[in-house]
């Protein structure tokens, strides 16, 4: 069974590695140089891209979940003197909600933003059609709404002026606002499903990558163990030495 534990190297710098085991015993490994290798290069920034979606994933379905208590809070199952515990509890799912469109749709439009290794998603060949109008829906909300206030349908400010019904004279200025989250439980699916399509395209893609960077490598020597990490395994490598 191959297991993986990360390793600082510096403190100070804060440079780390990973050690991997089979069975309990430590593996030769060697860091590949991402600067000199694009396949290991895209190989990486693949990876990044993939753990994103997992995480949006793990993300979009805790927020199905609230929007679906929510529409029942909001469809007031509760009895009057339940109303004021209600008010708090459902400003307080209002706001949850919110921070987690927010971080759904800054994560999400960062897999079609392309960072430090080169790489990132398009609509047109990455997005399966049939979600274009959901993908069109996150990215307008992360450009209109998160990052600016160009976009008024997310959200609304009003102001009231309120008159005391027993006394026309006296009267208050009173201003609310709403916050309007991704709508319904079934928009939130076909996230969700836009979501598992891309993993599962991008995890092809890891794949096709993964064998190009083995392929790449049968030419060159085995990794050996340091003399700083020599472990058990030390006759392992002896015998793999001889062999060539």
């Amino acid at each position: 069974m191959r297991e993986s534990k990360y390793r600082i190297v510096n403190r100070k710098t804060g440079e780390w590695t990973v050690d991997f085991f089979e069975d309990g015993i430590l593996c030769p490994a060697k860091e590949i140089d991402l600067k000199r290798s694009h396949v290991a290069r895209q190989y990486a920034g693949y990876g990044l891209v993939a753990g994103d979606i997992e995480l949006l994933l793990e993300w979009a379905t805790e927020y199905k979940q609230a929007v679906a208590t929510y529409e029942v809070v909001q469809q007031g199952t509760t009895t009057p003197t339940e109303n004021s515990q209600v008010a708090a509890e459902d400003k307080q799912m209002a706001h949850k909600l919110f921070a987690q469109f927010t971080a759904i749709g800054i994560i999400y439009g960062r897999l079609f933003t392309k960072h430090g290794l080169g790489i990132s998603l398009e609509k047109n060949g990455d997005v399966d059609p049939k979600y274009y109008h959901i993908h069109d829906e996150i990215m307008n909300a992360r450009h209109r709404y998160i990052a600016h206030r160009d976009d008024d349908s997310y959200e609304g400010h009003k102001v009231f002026l309120v008159t005391n019904p027993r006394n026309p004279l006296q009267f208050t200025v009173v201003q609310q606002s709403n916050r309007v989250a991704f709508n319904g439980t079934a928009v939130i699916r076909q996230i969700i499903e836009n979501l598992q399509a891309l993993l599962s395209r991008v995890k092809g893609k890891i794949d096709s990558l993964q064998q190009r960077l083995e392929e790449e490598h049968k030419k060159l020597p085995l990794p050996l163990m340091s003399e700083s990490r020599k472990g058990p395994n030390t006759a392992l490598h002896r015998t793999r030495s001889a062999r060539r």
